[in-house]
Order: C-alpha cells, then sequence, then structure tokens
C-alpha cells in the first residue's frame, strides 16, 4: 500500500482554486470590490446625514446634499454589479468545481485496494464522501467569501469608526466574540453527528434499495417481507433522527446562550453610541448615520460568525470524512512487470478478512500449489471452504496475510497489481450486469473488435442472432430502464462468460458462473474453457466434480486448506472425501457424459 502527500483543508483550497485559476480569480476579486463598495455605503451614508443636517441649519449647501445623493447611489449601485459578477462567476464555478470534485472522488475510489471494501470503516466513509466532497465545496465559497467579502467591509468600517471615535472599535468584540466561542463548541457536536449516522444511513439505504430496486422488488413481495424492510427503515429513521436531534438540540442550547450575549452586546453599542453624543465625541448626524447602519454591521458579523460559520460548522464533519478517504492508503502501482504470466508459484500462504479478530482461524490456510501454462486446476468443496477467496488471491485483488505468490518467480509484494490483472480475466459467480449495450457489455471499451466480439459470443453459446432477445443486434441494450431488453439469467451468465472470453488472459479463472445454465450447456461451455486454457493457466472454482475431470488438477479444499491434492482419478484413489462426493454426484454426471 502507498500513501500520497498529506491531503488537508489547504490542500482543498489549491485543488478547487486550479481547476479554472481565472474564472477563480475574477469570481474572488469582484468580491472584494463589493465589499470594499458595501464598506463605502456606511461612509456615503454618513456624509448624507451631515449634508442634509447642515443644509437644515443652514451651513451647508444644496450642491452638497446632491454630492452626497450621487456617493451613496454610485457605490450601491457598484456594490450591486459586483455582487452580480461574482454570483455568475460563483455558479459557474460552483458546477466545474462540483465535476472535479467527484472526479477526483470516483479516482481515488479506484485507486483503494480491494480489501478496503471488505472493512465497514471504510464502506462508511465512501457513504459519506461524496456529499463531504461536495461541502468540501461550500466550505471553499465559505471561507472565500470571508477573506474577501467580508473582512474588508470590516477593516474598512473599523478604521471609519476609530476615525470617528476609537471606542467604537468596541463593536466588533461584543458582537464577534459570543458568536466564535459557540460555534466552536458545535464543531464537535457535528463531527460526532457524522460519525455515529453515516452506518446507519448505510443500513437505511440497503433497506430502501430491498423495496424499489428492480432486482430485489419480485423476491421482496413474493416473500411478503416489505413490511418487515419497511420497519427496519423507520427504526434507522428514527435512530438518525435522535442522534441529529440530541446533537442539534445541544446546538440550539449553544446558539440561546450566544444570542443572549448579542443582545447584551448590541445594548453596549448603543450605550456607546449615546455615551459618545453625551460627551461631545460624536456629532449627532454621525450618531444617526452609525446607529442607522450598525443594525447593517451586526447583520454581517452575524451572517460570518453565526449563519456562514454555523453552515462551516455542520459542513466540517462530512469534510473531515472526505479528508480521512483522500488520505487513505492506496494500492501499489509499482514493481515488476510481466508480459505474459506462464507459471503460478503459491508458497505457504494464508489470509485472513480485516473484520475477523486475531484470535479466529484464517479463511485460507497454509496453501501451496504451482501452475504452468497449459495446466488447470479445479477447485472444489463446500461453500464456505474458501475456494473464492483463493482465486481472488491468485489473481492479485487481495495479498496473502502470510506468505508469497510469484508470477514467473517474482513475489507478489514486488509485482505490480495492474500488470497481473491485465494478464488474467476471470468470470465470478456475482457477475455484473451492466445496463449498457450487448457488443459494450462484452468488450467493455472505447475500441472493440466486432469479430472478437462475435467469436466471444459464438464459444459462449449465447443465442444470437435473434430478433426477440435482441432487437437491435450488437446494439440491443441490455436494459429495460434505459428503453432496453432484459434477459433471462442463464443469458446473462452467457453474457458474463462471453466477456471474459473477449478479456482473456494468461491467467483464467472461471469461478461457478454458470449456475442458471442447463447441465447439457453448461459441460459444453466448460469444454470451451478446457481448450481456451490449453495454452494458457486456468482455474475452475465449482460444486460439480463431473467438470472437475476437464482439468488437469484437482484440489479439494476444506475449513481454509488444501486436503487433496492431484487429477481427478488420482484423488478417486486416495481422497475417500473426495470419492464420498463423486459418488453423490455420478449419476448426473454420467446423464452429461452420454451427451
Amino acid at each position: 500500500m502507498s500513501k500520497r502527500k498529506k491531503f488537508g483543508i489547504v490542500s482543498i483550497f489549491f485543488e478547487i482554486a486550479g481547476i479554472a485559476p481565472a474564472k477563480f480569480f475574477v469570481e474572488y476579486l469582484s468580491t472584494v470590490a463589493n465589499g470594499v463598495a458595501a464598506a463605502f455605503i456606511v461612509i456615503a451614508t454618513n456624509s448624507l446625514f451631515s449634508a442634509v443636517m447642515g443644509y437644515s441649519d443652514g451651513k451647508g449647501s444644496s450642491s452638497s446634499v446632491l454630492e452626497a445623493i450621487f456617493f451613496l447611489v454610485a457605490v450601491t449601485l457598484l456594490s450591486e454589479l459586483f455582487s452580480g459578477i461574482s454570483a455568475y462567476y460563483g455558479e459557474v464555478y460552483y458546477y466545474l468545481s462540483t465535476q472535479h470534485i467527484e472526479k477526483t472522488v470516483n479516482a481515488k475510489t479506484s485507486r483503494l485496494s480491494c480489501i478496503d471494501y471488505e472493512k465497514s470503516g471504510v464502506l462508511n466513509l465512501i457513504n459519506s464522501v461524496y456529499s463531504g466532497a461536495v461541502n468540501a465545496i461550500d466550505l471553499v465559497n465559505i471561507v472565500m467569501d470571508i477573506i474577501t467579502l467580508n473582512i474588508p467591509y470590516f477593516i474598512i468600517y473599523g478604521v471609519y469608526l476609530f476615525f470617528l471615535w476609537p471606542p467604537l472599535l468596541l463593536i466588533f468584540p461584543l458582537i464577534i466574540i459570543p458568536t466564535l466561542v459557540g460555534q466552536l463548541f458545535k464543531v464537535k457536536f457535528s463531527i460526532f453527528e457524522e460519525q455515529k449516522n453515516a452506518p446507519l444511513r448505510r443500513k437505511r439505504d440497503a433497506y430502501m434499495e430491498y423495496i424499489g430496486d428492480r432486482d430485489y422488488v419480485k423476491e421482496t413481495r413474493i416473500l411478503g417481507i416489505i413490511p418487515y424492510f419497511l420497519n427496519e427503515i423507520k427504526h434507522t429513521c428514527v435512530q438518525i433522527r435522535n442522534i441529529s436531534l440530541a446533537e442539534k438540540t445541544k446546538s440550539w442550547y449553544v446558539d440561546l446562550v450566544v444570542d443572549c450575549l448579542n443582545m447584551a452586546g448590541y445594548g453596549g453599542v448603543v450605550f456607546l453610541l449615546i455615551y459618545g453624543v453625551y460627551i461631545g465625541k460624536i456629532p449627532i448626524a454621525t450618531f444617526a448615520a452609525v446607529f442607522s447602519t450598525c443594525g447593517m454591521l451586526i447583520d454581517m458579523e452575524k451572517g460570518v460568525f453565526g449563519n456562514q460559520l454555523s453552515e462551516l460548522v455542520d459542513k466540517y464533519g462530512s469534510v473531515k470524512q472526505f479528508i480521512n478517504f483522500m488520505n487513505r492508503p492506496e494500492q501499489t502501482n509499482s514493481g515488476g512487470e510481466v508480459s505474459q504470466i506462464h507459471e503460478v508459484r503459491v508458497d505457504g500462504i494464508s489470509f485472513c478478512y480485516p473484520s475477523l479478530n486475531q484470535d479466529q482461524v484464517p479463511v485460507i490456510q497454509d496453501i501451496n500449489i504451482t501452475l504452468k501454462t497449459g495446466e488447470s486446476l479445479a477447485i472444489v468443496g463446500n461453500n464456505g471452504s474458501g475456494k473464492t477467496t483463493l482465486t481472488k488471491l491468485l489473481l492479485g485483488l487481495y495479498t496473502p496475510s502470510t506468505g508469497t505468490i510469484f508470477y514467473n518467480g517474482i513475489a507478489h509484494n514486488e509485482m505490480n497489481p495492474i500488470s497481473i490483472w491485465n494478464r488474467s480475466t476471470a468470470v465470478f459467480q456475482n457477475f455484473i450486469k451492466y445496463r449498457l449495450t450487448l457488443q459494450d457489455n462484452i468488450a467493455l471499451s472505447e475500441t472493440m473488435d466486432i469479430g472478437k466480439v462475435e467469436d466471444a459470443i459464438s464459444k459462449a453459446q449465447l443465442e444470437y442472432p435473434n430478433a426477440q432477445l435482441f432487437p437491435d443486434g450488437m446494439d440491443t441494450m441490455l436494459s429495460k430502464e434505459f428503453g432496453g431488453t432484459d434477459l433471462s439469467g442463464g443469458q446473462w451468465q452467457k453474457v458474463a462468460i462471453a466477456r471474459g472470453i473477449y478479456h482473456t488472459g494468461n491467467l483464467v479463472v472461471l469461478d461457478e458462473p454458470t449456475s442458471a445454465i442447463d447441465p447439457v450447456n453448461e459441460y459444453n461451455l466448460y469444454q470451451c474453457f478446457a481448450n481456451m486454457v490449453k495454452e494458457r493457466i486456468g482455474i475452475l472454482v465449482t460444486h460439480r466434480l463431473g467438470l472437475a475431470k476437464l482439468c488437469t488438477k484437482v484440489a479439494l479444499m476444506k475449513a481454509g486448506k488444501i486436503i487433496a491434492f492431484g487429477t481427478h482419478e488420482e484423488l478417486l484413489q486416495s481422497c475417500s472425501e473426495y470419492c464420498e462426493l463423486w459418488e453423490t454426484q455420478i449419476e448426473r454426471y454420467e446423464d452429461i457424459d452420454s451427451h
């Protein structure tokens, strides 16, 4: 496993700012200009009040009033203009950054080790990472707004107040400090809520999928278990609600205290203004101007240190999950390369899933096998014996807990796993039904060899051409959700097999992909497999011992161990357990062999 350079809040800023630097610069330059213009509205208002009062006292002229009005209108229009420019570029940039950040998350997900998907903690992270990624964009926008809009406003307004009467600067701490302290208390509430609710959301979403997804709806209805899942959804939603409510209640109490302190602060501001007039430090016109705009200042301060900071706090929990996800170790894609795999040697490997406790028995224990080009291995055994896990280890999807797998003599921890994957192919029992056209389902590539696709279809014994099954030929969409057609379980399995044939590498794995195919077609498909692996290394996982005869070697697994290894005939002579399994299936396979 490798680890990228540490990802953090600063990394998020550089990541987002670097998407389209020119647009980012224009957006926030406009925001700065808007903040400056908004601050000058206060100064212009004071000028207008002073001009009007001077005119009413006979000490000023009408022209000074008109100039003050023009100044106020001009800075107000400029504020609106810059606000509009900033909003426009903000919308454009938000769309671009959302696309980019989701692409970044998808790329990171593709670099995780396959074993990570066996860890509940990682699955919880993935559940919240997309919302966390989008919230990271919002976090950047909020912080940039504070820096470019609010801070210039506060600086100019503060300088203005200082020259009026320095004690007026107490307006800022009287309003800011209570709100800021309150938000710091609320940060931990947000993080705790996100950590607790992420696994519950996964459960809720799974239950909802069982009720509404087309892959589950038939079974859940025929079994009459929809009420069960509805109850589970309700129960999980109640748990989510209770956790959120508990944390929101704590936040509400904090907000209540902060609001009381803010009211006291506002009272202090009014007292300062009145006192300044009383001692002759503030003229009446200045008092009126500052008092009339004080509400605007307080609203902006509360917006920054209340609403915006509160939004930052609410989003920080999921953003923290996003950062944790981006800092996860990745699959190492460096090391030895092979042009083809002509030997796989397994030397004393064992394997434990990360969810197991250390004192539990490994699912794979002390496996030793060697396979060379032209050899094929049938792995048989009862459910839970470790057959599929062993194939995932051989394919480089998982790495052994102990022991070593050698590819052409190169140890697995010195190999680039992509090199193994690019020279392997596999058809698993739980294959994917891609919502794509027939040809795309098989080739899964922007560039495809149509002749090779047709050959794979033929070898997989898929009923093609067939106007009823594939009305648009190769371009038939295999999904009713996208206006296409659907296939039976057996036909889908043949599509998956054709996919495996098309992508054939030097290491070929078939893991019971024919459960919905009739015995005769199944036997013919495995004959195709036997022919295909004559110049490759083949691995067949099956419960059906009659098919094991097609392979040069057979491994009988039990409780994670290979308890017997040899040819089919050798195991019939030397292994009573294998012989017993064979006897229970012999009648069925004698019937198949007759075909």
